[in-house]
């Protein structure tokens, strides 16, 4: 006979709501999620990127876990400062999700410029270059999903 605690254990009763917070040249899409896990009655809440590379005809979809918003937060704050500065050689600026998404800014040393990117999934299709200004509209967008969030 089945141990029905077993199985329900197993089971899953949820209830999504995705809430729009904006997008970038219609190129890439900031949205929360609600996941209510209507058995626990318990929110689970995500910032979910959607990014449609038009060259590779390719979508790529990656969440950044409620969990992780505050250190995400404190790194994109840090990664900004990179931007008033200057390098003499390559250097990165990284923050990775546990999810695998992957987001920050990288010294080009032909323009010696910082350019800002983000990763969405692993091949080189589902990265998105920024300039400055695209990159701090990224950010605001990421902010006012944490003011989502945490409201």
């Amino acid at each position: 006979m089945r141990n029905i605690t077993e199985e329900s254990a197993k089971s899953s009763f949820s209830h999504t709501v995705y809430y729009e917070i904006g997008s970038i040249e219609k190129v890439l899409r900031v949205r929360v999620l609600d996941l209510m896990d209507l058995f626990e009655n318990y929110s689970h809440y995500a910032i979910r990127f959607e990014y449609f590379n038009a060259e590779a005809e390719q979508h790529f979809i990656i969440n950044v876990p409620g969990e992780e918003i505050e250190d995400f937060d404190l790194a994109l704050d840090r990664i900004l400062a990179f931007f008033d500065s200057k390098s003499e050689n390559y250097a990165e600026v990284v923050f990775n999700s546990t999810e695998g998404f992957e987001t920050g800014c990288y010294w080009d040393t032909v323009k010696l410029k910082w350019v800002g990117y983000a990763r969405l999934g692993q091949n080189p299709e589902s990265i998105i270059r920024f300039s400055k200004k695209d990159y701090l509209k990224f950010v605001s967008l990421i902010k006012k999903a944490k003011e989502r969030i945490t409201q």
